[in-house]
């Protein structure tokens, strides 16, 4: 029996596929952090890390990958960006926490930032995060699932930032001495 094959060439993002975004910069609020050709974030020692030019009219929606290990208890959060500036009101969440066979909620009033996971020192993180309009004038929506090494914890997380700005960056606060990678993808339109 022939088996006939057909080649095909894709060239570009298809839609609904993820293409990589390449930050315009990196800052860190110790230690080192980099950016490579291909948009992988790379950071050692930091205490946070913000990245910046990543959110734009290109694309409508964003997934982040933050993969770390934790060098301390400062639980892990994400603030969004505007010319190299935090925003640090008026975000509102709700999560629940996974924990072996218990299962708790938690919710805010308004907040400084959205919370992504608690970690202690040394325990390995990985979030992935969806950021829903961030450069469009409007309220962003923020969805983080995490995992921790804290007794294998998960957190699924959903929130908004409540004001009508656009972004186009982020800031990962992670306490100090955290080593790790940040990864940005568009979702095509």
């Amino acid at each position: 029996m022939a088996i006939n094959r057909l080649n095909v060439s894709l060239s570009g993002v298809q839609p609904g596929g993820l293409a990589k975004v390449v930050p315009t910069s990196v800052a860190v609020g110790s230690g080192s952090g980099s950016v490579d050709s291909n948009g992988t974030v790379t950071f050692s020692g930091v205490s946070s890390v913000s990245i910046n030019g990543v959110f734009n009219s290109t694309y409508d929606n964003y997934f982040i990958q933050i993969d770390f290990t934790h060098g301390s208890t400062q639980d892990a959060s994400i603030k969004l960006r505007k010319s190299g500036t935090d925003k640090s009101t008026n975000y509102t969440m709700t999560g629940t926490r996974l924990n072996g066979t218990t299962v708790d909620n938690y919710g805010t009033g308004t907040t400084s930032f959205f919370y992504t996971m608690q970690v202690t020192n040394n325990n390995i993180g990985f979030t992935n995060l969806h950021i829903a309009r961030p450069a469009i004038s409007g309220r962003t929506t923020l969805m983080a699932d995490s995992v921790g090494e804290v007794a294998g914890q998960r957190y699924i997380t959903s929130g908004i930032q409540t004001e009508t700005e656009t972004y186009d960056g982020f800031t990962f606060i992670c306490g100090t001495a955290t080593t790790g990678k940040i990864k940005v993808y568009g979702y095509a339109n």
